[in-house]
């Protein structure tokens, strides 16, 4: 969904579309920080990345290290968010009670939740965070 006219983007009020292309649209903008205006490029993958983020955290994933070097286009365009090596287990309850769970790599590069397997990590030696 394209911003329209007078739609704010941080800072930033939407005057107007100046065009599109296969990376993204560019429009005239208010910086209403600075009072001057400029143009902002809306990246067509950025619209990918939020959406891939957005499966994760339906499943219950978050990324936690969200950075350029984790972000690869194929030649197709399709874009990839590559690297949940920090990534944690989310789960919420109705009233917003939180819980978190790491995942660490063990000895024998296996993956496993953290809390519940503190104790036995520990005493192996492999945990280390």
């Amino acid at each position: 969904m394209s911003p329209q006219p007078g739609a704010r983007l941080g800072t930033y009020e939407i005057v107007a579309s100046l065009g599109a292309g296969g990376m993204g649209e560019v429009y005239r903008a208010t910086d209403t920080k600075l009072d001057r205006e400029v143009a902002v490029k809306l990246l067509a993958i950025a619209r990918q990345i939020a959406e891939a983020l957005e499966a994760a955290h339906e499943k219950g994933i978050i990324h936690r290290d969200l950075k350029p070097a984790n972000v690869k286009v194929g030649a197709d365009g399709q874009v990839k968010v590559l690297d949940f090596g920090l990534a944690r287990a989310w789960a919420g309850d109705a009233v917003g009670a939180v819980s978190w769970a790491r995942w660490r790599p063990t000895r024998s590069t296996r993956w496993r939740a953290g809390p519940s397997n503190r104790a036995a990590s520990t005493s192996s030696g492999a945990d280390r965070s």
